[in-house]
């Protein structure tokens, strides 16, 4: 078997080099291939919307380490569900990567459970190497969580969850595609959290949050300080639960442009949920917020029901606001250019969505979908003043109509297949594309244990149809990025792994001409206990 698996590694090794060699082309990497950043999943706390009817297990099964990426594209992808026998259980993981560009690449996982408490912890870093002149990048953080369950029987908060834990991430990289491309951005990241929260008591579910963080951005001392706060409380009688949530987050600046100190955002809802028969779920309810400067007030609706032979209708009709603050634009686009813009307050106006879903024993899913929004305040990025630094504008609306496509082939003994397929068409009041909104968007992946101790995985991303600009006049190149990732169990514990990243070696771009990383393999070891 380690003569086979060596066999196949070398194969893959000395054909995709030697195209690497006879292709001058860069190239980004994604989720199992890497980008350039660290993706830790972190716990989102359950808003007050309709309980699906698909098990839990089904949507969240185990996940083998492989499917936990060290490295994750600057596109949002799905992490896909990998191949793990559920007693396949570890206190602690080390896994160290190096290849071509990437070099070294690591990351340090912790997980204890004592009785009524549970404490997770994780450390990583990585050092991509120039592809292109001043296209490093390297980044380190940590990531620490503690849950504390009390007992039912506990005279002290029965059947309460209390959460607390703290994150810190740090990365360094040179706007290589703007007039001076050696000019290095260093950006620092800190959040704390507390929270607690119980759905235990029969009447009475709640669940009440406090976060902290901090940003500051190294070239100009630009720091944001963030304060959020939220609360939900439900009374539950049989089959009518009355609720309440509410929002509210502080901004802090300082040695910002617009030298404006901040602002600041609350939202409130109330909500109705019942169900007139077992297989059907109606919510209606009122929404308010408002910034200060602005407000917005709306009733809301959402429907599920449940037809015997496993179909699934769910409809919502719910408009809404978000706050994005300097932290939130940062993290979807860390070559912005910060100018006067220091928030955005968005408006959907109208947000209107329905899905149809079918599940066949947990072995098969399928689901379409589609919506229609209306959204004021829309924003997006462009570098139309200063080549490769992309600063922020407002349009007052846009229309986005979009459909998906989700597919999940889960047969246990032939690995699992999952795929999506997303239709997105965003235009302002001119009929005009917002930029960076790609038309479609697909990810493939498929995952499968040929043995106990070999398995692998392979995944494809694909992006068409992307503006650079609001008056539509240049495209990005269609994205296509494959990649391959190769396991085997040495020894109990002991895994070594094999990435082929960006296999294709296509010259792709997820932001004007920023190419990202090219080929790469990186070889790895892996240690649980």
């Amino acid at each position: 078997m380690k003569k086979f698996l060596s066999l196949i590694i070398l194969f893959f090794s000395t054909f995709l080099f030697a195209q690497t060699e006879q292709q001058s082309i860069e190239l980004p990497d994604f989720v199992i291939t890497g980008r350039q950043n660290i993706d830790i999943p972190t716990a989102v706390k359950k808003k007050p919307e309709l309980v699906s009817t698909i098990s839990q297990d089904f949507l969240t099964p185990q996940y083998s380490p492989e499917e936990f990426p060290l490295l994750f594209s600057s596109l949002p992808v799905q992490i896909q569900p990998g191949i793990k026998p559920f007693n396949d259980y570890y206190n602690g993981t080390v896994k160290v990567e190096a290849g071509k560009y990437s070099l070294p690449v690591g990351v340090v996982s912790l997980n204890q459970n004592f009785d009524n408490y549970l404490f997770n912890a994780s450390f990583w870093g990585s050092n991509i190497q120039e592809y292109i002149p001043n296209s490093g990048y390297n980044n380190i953080g940590f990531s620490l969580s503690n849950e504390l369950f009390f007992s039912t029987r506990s005279d002290f908060l029965p059947g309460s969850k209390i959460k607390f834990g703290a994150d810190y991430f740090r990365d360094s990289y040179h706007l290589f595609a703007t007039k001076d491309p050696s000019f290095l951005r260093e950006r620092n990241n800190g959040t704390a959290n507390i929270s607690i929260g119980s759905s235990y008591n029969r009447w009475i579910n709640y669940d009440f949050g406090l976060t902290g963080n901090i940003y500051s951005l190294s070239e100009s001392g630009l720091k944001e300080t963030n304060l959020n706060a939220n609360g939900l409380f439900e009374f539950k009688l049989n089959s009518f639960t009355i609720g309440a949530s509410g929002n509210y987050k502080k901004q802090s600046l300082e040695k910002n442009i617009s030298s404006i100190n901040g602002g600041s955002f609350y939202s409130a809802e109330g909500y109705i949920k019942l169900s007139p028969v077992r297989s059907l779920l109606l919510s209606f309810g009122i929404d308010y917020s408002s910034n200060k400067t602005d407000s917005f007030f709306s009733p809301f609706g959402l429907f599920e029901f449940n037809f015997d032979n496993g179909f699934t209708l769910s409809g919502r009709y719910k408009p809404h606001t978000d706050y994005v603050n300097m932290t939130d634009i940062f993290n979807i686009n860390r070559y912005f250019n910060p100018g006067m813009i220091d928030n955005v307050f968005l408006k959907y106006k109208t947000d209107l969505s329905i899905l149809l879903r079918y599940e066949y024993k947990k072995m098969y899913s399928l689901s379409l979908s589609g919506g229609y929004s209306k959204v004021e305040n829309y924003f997006y990025f462009e570098d139309a003043v200063d080549a490769g630094k992309f600063d922020l504008y407002n349009l007052p609306e846009v229309s986005i109509f979009s459909a998906g496509i989700d597919f999940m082939l889960n047969p246990s003994y032939y690995g699992i297949f999952s795929a999506n397929i997303k239709f997105k068409n965003v235009e302002d009041n001119s009929d005009r594309i917002v930029p960076y909104e790609p038309k479609v968007s697909s990810t493939l992946s498929y995952g499968y244990n040929i043995s106990p101790s070999l398995g692998f995985n392979v995944k494809y991303l694909l992006e068409l149809s992307s503006y650079t600009d609001i008056i539509n006049s240049n495209k990005l190149d269609n994205y296509h990025n494959i990649s391959f990732l190769l396991f085997y169990e040495l020894l109990k514990g002991i895994k070594l792994t094999a990435d082929f990243q960006n296999i294709l070696n296509q010259r792709n771009f997820v932001w004007k001409q920023y190419q990202e990383k090219p080929f790469d393999l990186l070889l790895g070891i892996e240690y649980r206990w």
